[in-house]
């Protein structure tokens, strides 16, 4: 995982046999669905944890799934750089700023 200053907590799951990401999976509360967002690594999806909670997700070309898990703070997603395996890499992001209309790293 990465804790990012002004973000919090991003998680990254790997799966050799891909299944729901449900918030149980995540150790959260099940009311935490809201809050969170999956982007799947290999399809360069972005779904909301409610939704990544009731299908499996898609497995890569190796058959295995690889995600990241975000908190949605005021109605933003920082993302980080999508092409790298850890996204949100304090080593390139100290800290982030979201308020309801601007994200700042």
């Amino acid at each position: 995982h990465s804790h990012v200053q002004g973000l919090g907590r991003v998680t990254y799951v790997f799966m050799n046999s891909p299944e729901p990401l449900t918030p149980a999976v995540l150790g959260l509360s099940p009311s935490a669905e809201a809050d969170f967002a999956v982007y799947n690594w290999y399809t360069k999806t972005l779904l909301p944890l409610s939704a990544a909670a009731k299908a499996s997700l898609d497995a890569g070309y190796e058959g295995h799934a690889y995600a990241a898990v975000y908190p949605i703070l005021n109605g933003q997603i920082f993302l980080g750089e999508c092409d790298k395996y850890i996204p949100a890499s304090t080593l390139r992001f100290s800290s982030v700023n979201i308020d309801a209309q601007h994200v700042k790293a």
